[in-house]
């Protein structure tokens, strides 16, 4: 129903105070379905969409930090990063104060096999065997 062009240009009409409360819920929304929802879904509090990358990628995080990727010499070789940046990040992998990396890992990871395929003309095994 999000998408039918109907309701999406009646919502655009609406004032945004009608769509948006001070507290930056979709109030609307909400309450459009409030009768069709579980009070507990209707009074929670908002959660972040957030992809899975520890569960992703989790398991298999040493092989990729370890992989030829990430290694010095193709990181030398490529000039693209600095070594120690990547050293730091695999020797500060499982520290408390890591934060989240597991986003930066999984960039630097998915730049890397872009590299390899479109600029070195090679496929990496390491996501496409995942």
């Amino acid at each position: 129903p999000f998408l039918d062009h109907n309701l999406v240009n009646y919502v655009n009409s609406l004032p945004s105070e009608y769509k948006v409360n001070k507290s930056g819920r979709k109030q609307i929304l909400r309450d459009t379905f409030k009768d069709r929802l579980p009070e507990s879904v209707y009074k929670r509090q908002k959660k972040g969409f957030e992809i899975p990358l520890q569960a992703w990628i989790g398991k298999n995080i040493n092989e990729i930090l370890f992989s030829d990727l990430f290694s010095k010499n193709y990181i030398e070789n490529q000039g693209v990063f600095d070594y120690k940046f990547i050293d730091e990040l695999r020797e500060n992998w499982n520290s408390p104060k890591y934060g989240d990396k597991i986003y930066l890992i999984w960039t630097l990871l998915i730049f890397q096999n872009w590299w390899n395929k479109y600029i070195n003309g090679k496929k990496n095994k390491s996501i496409t065997n995942n």
